[in-house]
């Protein structure tokens, strides 16, 4: 990893290695796809991978396609599992046994170009606004292979109103790949997304290239059991709310709608949903919960006064009054209710608490999260913090 040839001290310069990645793959019954999958990580023209594939208890012929694939690969391994723990299941499950630096869920249709990790990994290391994850373009096909889409509508909308977020070639680091005029063109191509925007603004599936270390800060403790529902629908608005987002707009890899995805049932098209979010509420509930439980962890890594907008941002706008109305949601409030107390403040939190259900949702949570006092103490804290909110809104409008 060459860097300028004004730095000084060359030779600890030039010890610099490149990241490591994992690749990770989650299957189940795409044997009809997978072996291109496989053969596209295989072409990487990036170096330091290891490619860990999930077979989620296949009944096709995925395994016999995948162990013929990966034969004499020290770098793949394949997980081979008795039933289907769902994609967002299996890829927990991966995390337990990967060592890459960075992370790549790709799924088991889709074709990545031979410089998909090289860009993705210039721009982790090039970038002045490091983020949990790197997103980037694709084309869209059909089954057959014919060409839908050149692009994505969401990251492309993003992209356009960000900000350049690369650093000068020559005042980074850079992989041996990258000349001057190749990154120039990929910091061209490059934006950073601030996790103030809030929304859907980048590719979902295989596009994203996560930081192993935020994975971990912010994945539940689930490993092993079924959790059905997206890799990229858990993690992408958590950790954009957390650091926002690189987007890369070069199409790095290809994207199959074939028909029976989980999620894509049509291409990217302006002002149109391409499918149905399976199991999106149970997903956001475990965001949300796992957040909420994780409290002291994530206030080791951010600011405690985001705390709250993080919470927001981690679910999608349209949804976030059922969401925290939610039995399971409620419960980690109460279990972290003293906890988050002590470090806001009671009226703060019964502030907060109020921004985002209901009064008498609110009161429950207060009574129970006291763990002691009478219902009708904790009733009039709710009721003096409430009157308080609404005696602002009343002075806003005048």
């Amino acid at each position: 990893m060459p860097l300028d040839e004004r730095l000084e001290n060359k030779a600890s310069v030039l010890a610099l290695a490149p990241p490591s990645v994992s690749v990770v793959i989650v299957n189940w019954n795409y044997g009809r796809f997978i072996r291109e999958t496989i053969q596209s990580v295989r072409g990487l023209t990036y170096g330091n991978y290891e490619c860990i594939i999930v077979d989620n208890g296949s009944t096709d012929d995925s395994v016999e396609v995948i162990l013929d694939e990966i034969r004499g690969q020290r770098n793949f391994s394949l997980h081979k599992l008795a039933e289907n723990i769902g994609q967002l299941g299996g890829a927990l499950l991966a995390l337990d046994h990967v060592r890459g630096e960075l992370v790549a869920f790709v799924d088991a249709d889709d074709v990545l170009f031979p410089r998909f990790l090289e860009c993705h990994v210039q721009v982790h290391i090039g970038t002045e606004n490091p983020t949990a994850f790197t997103s980037s373009s694709c084309f869209e096909t059909n089954a057959k292979g014919e060409v839908l889409t050149a692009g994505n509508w969401p990251l492309l909308r993003a992209w356009r109103t960000a900000e350049p977020t690369m650093r000068a070639a020559d005042n980074t680091a850079r992989l041996e790949s990258f000349d001057r005029s190749a990154y120039s063109a990929l910091a061209e191509r490059t934006r950073y997304v601030s996790s103030a925007q809030r929304g859907w603004n980048w590719n979902p599936g295989s596009a994203n290239v996560y930081r192993t270390a935020m994975l971990e800060r912010v994945r539940p403790k689930l490993s092993g059991r079924a959790v059905f529902g997206g890799v990229d629908t858990y993690f992408c608005l958590m950790l954009h709310a957390i650091t926002g987002t690189n987007l890369i707009d070069w199409p790095l890899f290809v994207r199959r709608i074939h028909g029976s995805n989980d999620f894509a049932e049509l291409p990217c098209l302006v002002d149109v949903r391409p499918g149905v979010w399976r199991h999106a509420d149970g997903v956001a509930v475990l965001k949300l919960v796992t957040l909420i439980d994780r409290f002291d962890e994530l206030a080791n890594i951010v600011s405690i006064g985001r705390f709250w907008s993080i919470l927001d941002g981690a679910v999608s706008a349209d949804r976030a009054s059922a969401l925290f109305a939610n039995r399971q949601v409620h419960d980690a409030l109460i279990r972290q209710y003293p906890r988050l107390i002590k470090v806001f403040g009671e009226g703060r939190v019964i502030h907060e608490l109020l921004a985002r259900m209901k009064a008498e949702q609110g009161l429950d949570i207060v009574w129970r999260g006291r763990k002691g006092g009478t219902y009708a103490a904790a009733a009039w804290r709710v009721a003096a913090v409430n009157f308080k909110r609404r005696l602002r809104r009343v002075f806003k409008r005048s």
